[in-house]
């Protein structure tokens, strides 16, 4: 199809020149060759005049492919006009209707009432005008979509007709897009000449109740090739009413209205052809988006002017494409400038390619427009900073809350909500963020969510409206900066929201209540990983893969971790075909939550700052991909180990890269991997993990942008690492809803040295925000800036609460509930400061006294027990025939340790779980004064067995016998190294002839370095290699046969110095980290503590614990020691062994290296 070229109007444009219509078909207009797809010019009218019946109620429907016109219309014989009509939809964004009710229609007189109406261009428009009386047919052209709305349990019909000559031609496809509710589509056909036919749900020949999008291909045998053959269409409302469009397509491409969405289906190797019509703007951008709902599609787009030739695309032809996202959504951007882009009038012609069976959601739309939302149906979009993009969602039932999610991949964008539009694109229209402007809004740092009661004493868009087509709700997101998004509308209705494959989506649930989910699954049966991670609050996935809606009581796979692991792995041979998979999120408390569905085809996307948790199995590979909005910032991207070795993938070109692939930048370090990519190119970057072990871990992807960048955001009880250049600062962010007993933000300094920072946007003294309302740390000036940052000519850190230098150790904020400032429904900032002299590298973990922290293998954690009370702790085992130590390590107090497992037990049955073992409820104990070290045989009674699906999980207890300080470290029997903080006594085991491996890494820059072994009972020896990383055979398993240093004394401490000048020392770069690597190994089974210290660190002294050292003549060596009880008195003795030491003590806060006149 092409535009009809416009003559000199003198039919229709005045009212003594009306244009007759006729019901149930398309107006036309003699002035353009009668056409029904009408041209009209900005600022100019179209008059018609159509014979109603007055026993059923009128509606006038009107399709917009471009533009916007408005509807006025009066029932007395009277000329209707934007000054005198007793009707009027002037709606932007969507299809004028009006409805006029039967009973109006019984004033007119004689047995008809002549209705007329007035079409005015408010801007240069393209549109279908179809009148009908409510029990009626409306006639469908080929390709051409319908937009309706049928009440519950009601009713609409539409008819299309075959020509005899076109029955050869193709099958015949009817497409139902629900924009909201469920409409289901019943079909009867019969050969001319016949009567009408009303298909119903009972009686029909072809049916599709699907829950939301319908369609029905006929075969080309049931169309007569000696007559006409008509097709009869119902669509039924069920259970609430329900606004739609409806489109049948023969030989025609399928028209878009500019904005609106289509869905549409299409088999491997299959093509489907759509057009969208444009008067042409010399400035405005085009946007074609296809959301897959299963299956993978490619995009190609051509265009050609008024008037000429079809120029069909495809992968052969085209101007624009997209087809390398891999089962996500697909989007084409049409520029000014771009080769092809039409300034004048004309179409651009889409082609929906199957690299798979695959079902979508399809959407073209121009800059300015505004973008249809479907219930329930994610659409994917980006904005850039100052800008506005428009939405609307349309509600049917009055009764129904509506919801709005943003879910941002990158960037910050804002929400925006009102019941009138004027889309002017800047904050001057409606809705913005001008005071005034909105009814609704969510200007929170990250995701936006708005809900809507239908009670809503600021009162609803459907709250007023009234019959079937309800109200609409129109949605402004702002961007704060360059942002991609996904946007979802959906009402609390039950019907569940449909995930795409591997795109995030972000949701809340009401404590006891469900949100539900559904992922749509191909005839191909594939791997499935549904990931659910919290922002706030505690849900629990239960997932239902057998045609029955998931809850607590019909799941057929379920995950209900406290916070921060809740995950369903399904194996391709139980994955079920050609279904729906039904994800139930249940609030155990009330949550805020991202969830992603992604299949063993797709890319998972991040999103900005955004950790997400998952596993890979020995030499697998798991990809990701993550957008960046604009070039010339820096990309970092981190790994960071739960259990086993990851390696590190990433490449702007290669789609799924690996260790041979070219353009691929690999970091493959043991433990964490953390990839950062100066001036990185704008788009698509590919992320692959592989498993250098059987591995579980965290990735997060972010673009440092300078001021106002997005913070990477915490999800409690689970580590991120990070790093921050010295002087500088690393944020993130921690949304809280309800204050629990104590909040503890803990630093672990790798490498270099940390202090940490924090402030809280909300709460009473914050003006009563919530956290959604929370700029979060922007520094646009609209908001106070919540980041703790270094005053430039003080150099002092300002602009925060708590600081670590005034908790119990350096790296650590503990924030109690009778503190200061707390705030619940709020968000907390957090700034980590690099003290180092280099780049300091971390992990940061955020707890609560109600939550379990997730522990990383062979790193320790620092944490705080009351008396008599429990924190808890969880450390995941993927590996098999691992056994698993946990060292408890007490630098004040006495904590016990009590081990519980859950898992899949040796017999193959599931062992009763208990995720909060106690001093009388436990597997395994460990209760000695002082340190605590637990081995758990990977044989022994009650424990499970790990595999590459499913984990086996060690719950933990630590218990105050005591009020205590302590770190905790699992890690398991093998060559992998623990890792040691510099100057923070470890506790560890060792049996007879078996070696412990350590690594310490150290800052650049000059530094003596002293590792001091102290056994509680046995004889271990130490051994000890050094590397600056530039020769990787240095980078080897110390022992008795491998060594720089070593220290094997058969009594009493073992001590090794290494000093910066030593010989043997290779760690002598200035730049380069060292790296230290250390073998405790047993002459006889050992229980011992080992501390390694760095000239740039103070060694953390423990409670009744004597450490042995050596200091130089008129030098300092330096300790800390943290006091967790007030009024307690502390004795602090020095023993000489040989010498004349002095010691000296200081408490103040900032005077952390006391000498002899400070």
């Amino acid at each position: 199809a092409v535009l009809a070229t416009a003559a000199a109007q003198s039919e229709c444009e005045t009212f003594a020149h009306v244009c007759p219509m006729t019901l149930g078909e398309p107006a036309v207009l003699p002035a353009q060759n009668d056409a029904t797809d009408i041209q009209l010019n900005a600022g100019e009218s179209q008059y018609f005049t159509v014979a109603a019946p007055k026993t059923a109620d009128f509606v006038l429907s009107m399709t917009v492919y471009f533009g916007d016109p408005d509807l006025y219309l009066t029932i007395d014989g009277s000329a209707p006009s934007p000054q005198s009509a007793a009707y009027s939809s002037i709606a932007r964004g969507e299809r004028d209707v009006l409805r006029v009710p039967a009973a109006d229609l019984a004033s007119c007189a004689g047995a008809t009432c002549t209705i007329n109406i007035d079409v005015v261009g408010y801007a240069t428009s393209l549109y279908r005008l179809v009148a009908t009386s409510e029990n009626g047919f409306t006639e469908l052209a080929d390709g051409v979509p319908a937009r309706d709305s049928v009440s519950a349990t009601e009713y609409n019909y539409f008819k299309f007709t075959v020509p005899a000559t076109d029955a050869d031609a193709s099958a015949l496809t009817i497409v139902v897009t629900p924009l909201s509710g469920d409409p289901d589509l019943v079909v009867s056909h019969c050969v001319q000449p016949c009567a009408d036919k009303r298909p119903t749900q009972q009686v029909h020949e072809w049916q599709s109740q699907a829950w939301g999008g319908d369609t029905i291909t006929i075969p080309e045998t049931s169309h007569s090739t000696e007559h006409d053959t008509t097709y009869f269409i119902g669509v039924y409302g069920y259970g609430n009413a329900t606004t739609f469009t409806v489109v049948a397509q023969l030989d025609a491409n399928v028209a878009l209205a500019d904005g609106q969405p289509q869905e549409g289906s299409v088999l491997a190797h299959g093509a489907r052809y759509y057009h969208l019509f444009t008067a042409g703007a010399a400035d405005k951008s085009i946007t074609v988006s296809v959301t897959p709902q299963q299956g993978d599609v490619s995009l190609y787009v051509t265009s050609q002017t008024s008037g000429a030739p079809t120029n069909v695309p495809g992968p052969h032809n085209f101007k624009w494409s997209s087809t390398d996202n891999w089962f996500s959504p697909e989007t084409v951007v049409i520029r000014p400038g771009d080769d092809g882009f039409l300034a004048e009038a004309g179409q651009y012609n889409i082609e929906v390619l199957g690299t798979t069976d695959a079902e979508y959601s399809i959407v073209a739309h121009s800059e300015g427009a505004v973008v249809g939302l479907r219930d329930g149906i994610p659409q994917t979009a980006s904005v850039g900073p100052g800008q506005y993009l428009y939405f609307e969602f349309h509600v049917d039932d009055p009764a129904q809350d509506i919801a709005i999610d943003v879910t941002p991949l990158n960037g910050d964008p804002d929400v925006f909500i009102d019941c009138t539009l004027q889309a002017t694109g800047d904050a001057t229209g409606t809705p913005s963020r001008e005071t005034g402007h909105f009814k609704w809004k969510s200007e929170n740092w990250g995701h936006d969510s708005v809900l809507v009661p239908h009670d809503d004493p600021a009162g609803s868009c459907s709250a007023t409206a009234t019959g079937p087509n309800g109200g609409t709700f129109y949605i402004a997101v702002l961007g704060f900066s360059n942002s991609t998004f996904t946007i979802l509308g959906s009402m609390n209705d039950g019907r569940p929201t449909l995930l795409v494959d591997g795109s995030p989506q972000q949701g809340t649930v009401i404590a006891g209540s469900y949100k539900l989910y559904e992922f749509e699954v191909g005839a191909a049966a594939r791997e499935m990983t549904i990931t659910l991670t919290p922002i706030f609050g505690d849900p629990d996935l239960y997932v239902n893969t057998e045609g029955r809606v998931a809850s607590r009581t019909e799941y057929t796979y379920r995950s209900q971790f406290s916070r921060g692991k809740d995950f369903v792995f399904i194996e391709a041979s139980d994955m079920c075909t050609s279904c729906f998979v039904s994800i139930a999120v249940y609030g155990y408390q009330t949550a805020s939550f991202t969830i992603t569905a992604t299949s063993s085809d797709a890319l998972r996307t991040l999103q900005d700052g955004v950790s997400v948790r998952d596993f890979v199995q020995h030499n697998e590979y798991e990809y990701f991909q993550f957008n960046v909005p604009e070039g010339g910032h820096t990309l970092e991207i981190t790994c960071t180990v739960v259990s086993g070795d990851p390696d590190l993938y990433v490449s702007h070109t290669e789609h799924h890269p690996t260790s041979e692939t070219p353009d691929t930048i690999a970091a493959l370090h043991y433990g964490d991997d953390r990839v950062v990519v100066d001036n990185a190119e704008e788009g698509k970057w590919y992320i692959g993990v592989r498993g250098w072990t059987n591995t579980s871990f965290t990735l997060v992807a972010h673009v440092r942008s300078g001021a106002g960048e997005a913070m990477q955001r915490l999800v409690v009880g689970q580590p991120q690492t990070g790093a921050v250049a010295p002087g500088g600062f690393a944020y993130y962010q921690l949304i809280v809803n309800d204050f629990p007993r104590a909040l503890t933000f803990t630093g672990t300094p790798f490498e270099g040295a940390i202090s940490l920072y924090v402030n809280f946007c909300g709460g009473p003294e914050d003006g009563n925000r919530r956290w959604d309302e929370c700029d979060g740390g922007r520094a646009d000036g609209n908001d106070a800036d919540r980041r703790p940052r270094e005053n430039p000519d003080s150099h002092a850190i300002e602009n925060f609460v708590w600081a670590s230098s005034h908790s119990l150790s350096r790296e650590s904020v503990r924030i109690t509930l009778g503190s200061q400032h707390v705030c619940s429904q709020c968000s907390y900032v957090i700034g980590v400061h690099g003290d180092g002299v280099g780049t300091s590298s971390f992990s940061l973990t955020a707890s609560t006294t109600d939550d379990l922290v997730l522990l990383q293998a062979g790193v320790p954690f620092r944490d705080y027990v009351e008396q008599g009370q429990h924190e808890y702790f969880v450390f995941s085992l993927h590996d098999e025939h691992s056994d698993v130590v946990i060292s408890v390590t007490p630098f004040t107090g006495d904590p016990d340790v009590y081990v519980s497992a859950c898992g899949t037990l040796a017999d193959g049955t599931a062992s009763v779980c208990n995720d909060r073992p106690t001093n009388t409820s436990y597997q395994w104990a460990h209760r000695a004064y002082g340190a605590d070290t637990l081995a758990i045989p990977w044989a022994a009674d009650g424990a499970c067995v790990p595999s590459a699906e499913a984990s086996c999980d060690f719950y933990i207890g630590v218990y105050g016998y005591t009020a205590s300080s302590f770190t905790i470290m699992a890690y398991l029997h093998d060559v992998r190294p623990v890792q040691l903080v510099d100057g923070v006594p470890q506790s560890g085991a060792v049996n007879q002839s078996v070696s412990e491996q350590y690594i310490l890494l150290v800052e650049p820059g000059h530094t003596d370095i002293e590792i001091t072994l102290t056994p509680r009972f046995g004889d271990a020896d130490l051994y000890v290699l050094t590397s600056d990383g530039n020769d990787p055979s240095r980078d080897r398993i110390p022992g008795p046969n491998v060594y720089d240093y070593r220290s094997i004394h058969a009594t009493g401490d073992d001590h090794v110095h290494i000093g910066v000048d030593d010989d043997n020392n290779n760690c002598r770069s200035v730049n380069v980290p060292c790296r230290v690597h250390i073998a405790v190994h047993g002459y006889r089974p050992s229980q011992f503590t080992i501390v390694a210290t760095s000239s740039h660190a103070a060694t953390t002294l423990q409670a009744g614990v004597p450490l042995r050292d050596t200091v130089p003549a008129n030098s300092y060596e330096y300790f800390v020691f943290t006091a967790d009880v007030a009024a307690t008195v502390i004795t602090i003795a020095l023993t000489p062994i040989s010498g004349d030491p002095d010691v000296y003590v200081s408490t103040a806060a900032l005077t952390r290296t006391p000498t002899s006149t400070a």
